[in-house]
């Protein structure tokens, strides 16, 4: 009720500030809506660490690589107001001098495809690509994007959700899914196999077990990583001896049995360790 003496314009213009301070201050809290890190593990390396933030309108991230050789990698995706990554902005640079290219590329989605573009050193090569609507790019141990995935398919409030994984440099995308296994885990497919995901309420992801792939390693969620810290590390591993390299290399075994003449040709992990048998294989 307003005072016989104060006229109604004053009144509004002394509530006015205080409005305006709780809608900048939603505004704010909106544009910072989410952050944190990952770490990446395979037995007892670390392969990646990952720093991201996470706003209604955008995905930034930060990493820092061991595999195959150390670099540092940054993305920003910019998204529609559905969530849906509608373009993505990559740079990579090698941490180490005469190993690796420097690369950039750049992927914008639209309803069912995506026009892609790839630099490698000073070549650039363009892409059209069909991919479903709400593809996610894939960029190597970047869980930021793995979470992206998951956050989509909880919007939809689905138990199983198809979508398209999208790898610059890759000439189609891939199926995969997000499948829903209990309150508070996901399983999200890599190529065929099950990344079995940890989500707290929101779907945000929380650990991660992806042994059940061929890249085999654990993620843990943690609240803040020195990416910095973690690429100097790196280089420095990488330069006092040489590349990590891929994570089994290529092998072979020959043998003759009688007349048969037998070639085995496959990938050569290590322990890390790890204990194999009984865990890694069940």
């Amino acid at each position: 009720m307003f005072h016989r003496g104060l006229p109604r314009l004053s009144a509004i213009a002394f509530i006015g500030p205080s409005l305006s301070l709780l809608l900048a201050t939603a505004t704010a809290a909106q544009q910072r809506s989410d952050q944190g890190g990952f770490i990446v593990r395979l037995g007892s390396d670390t392969l990646a660490v990952e720093q991201y933030a996470r706003t209604s309108t955008t995905l930034e991230s930060q990493l820092a690589l061991r595999v195959p050789y150390a670099r540092r990698v940054h993305y920003l995706a910019t998204l529609d107001t559905a969530g849906h990554i509608v373009q993505f902005d990559l740079t990579m640079r090698p941490l180490a001098t005469g190993v690796g290219t420097p690369a950039r590329g750049t992927i914008v989605f639209r309803a069912d495809t995506a026009d892609v573009t790839l630099t490698l050193g000073d070549s650039t090569r363009q892409q059209h690509i069909a991919a479903r609507p709400g593809a996610v790019p894939l960029s190597m141990f970047s869980h930021a994007l793995v979470e992206q995935a998951i956050l989509q398919a909880k919007r939809t409030g689905g138990d199983s959700v198809a979508f398209d994984w999208l790898a610059l440099g890759s000439p189609e995308a891939a199926p995969s899914y997000v499948v829903r296994r209990g309150k508070d885990s996901v399983a999200v497919g890599l190529f065929g196999s099950p990344l079995f995901a940890k989500i707290d309420r929101r779907g945000r992801l929380l650990g991660l077990d992806g042994r059940a792939t061929t890249q085999k390693v654990v993620v843990d969620r943690v609240r803040e990583v020195d990416v910095g810290d973690f690429a100097t590390a790196f280089a420095r591993a990488e330069m006092a001896s040489d590349p990590m390299g891929q994570l089994s290399p290529r092998d072979t075994v020959r043998a003759t049995v009688g007349p048969a003449h037998l070639l085995l040709d496959y990938g050569r992990p290590r322990k890390r360790g790890r204990e194999i048998f009984g865990n890694v294989v069940p």
